[in-house]
């Protein structure tokens, strides 16, 4: 049997450093922008029974709290992914998939963190500023400034 070929790997570091983003992350970071304002596409009552799970070949998987909301939200999936495609201004979900299950505490944002995490300091928010590449598209780099920012606020390091 001969020996398989390895793909090519690319360090993530250099992918961020160097060079713009392969279009599948850039794909993937705007997606997290339904995560992350979940409740301000589906409104705080649907939010506080459902999230999304996932977002796989434009099928977007929803964790739903209960059996009466399963109900309730089969017959609003087709609103749900309007809403979800109108927030991201593009036609990322085809269908919207109900799910039962418990729910996982709802994506941080800035406002939301918990007063337990540490300040950034002038040497943290520059490096983070040095990371990001100028020629990403406008979204992309602030999904990446949040992701970094939310990151050293609960990291351990200093």
């Amino acid at each position: 049997m001969p020996p398989r070929k390895k793909a090519k790997v690319t360090a993530i570091g250099s992918v961020l450093l160097g060079g713009t983003l392969p279009s599948a992350l850039t794909e993937r970071l705007h997606d997290l922008s339904i995560w992350i304002r979940w409740e301000e596409i589906v409104g705080k009552e649907l939010a506080r029974c459902c999230r999304p799970l996932r977002l796989i070949n434009k099928t977007l998987t929803l964790t739903v709290s209960s059996a009466p909301w399963m109900q309730q939200l089969t017959f609003m999936r087709e609103d749900i992914r309007r809403a979800v495609n109108k927030a991201v201004a593009e036609e990322r979900v085809e269908t919207v998939v109900l799910r039962q299950g418990r729910l996982q505490a709802p994506v941080a944002v800035e406002g939301d963190l918990p007063k337990k995490t540490r300040p950034l300091s002038q040497e943290r928010v520059a490096f983070i500023e040095s990371q990001i590449d100028n020629n990403a598209d406008g979204e992309v780099q602030e999904a990446l400034r949040k992701l970094m920012q939310t990151h050293y606020r609960h990291s351990q390091e200093s």
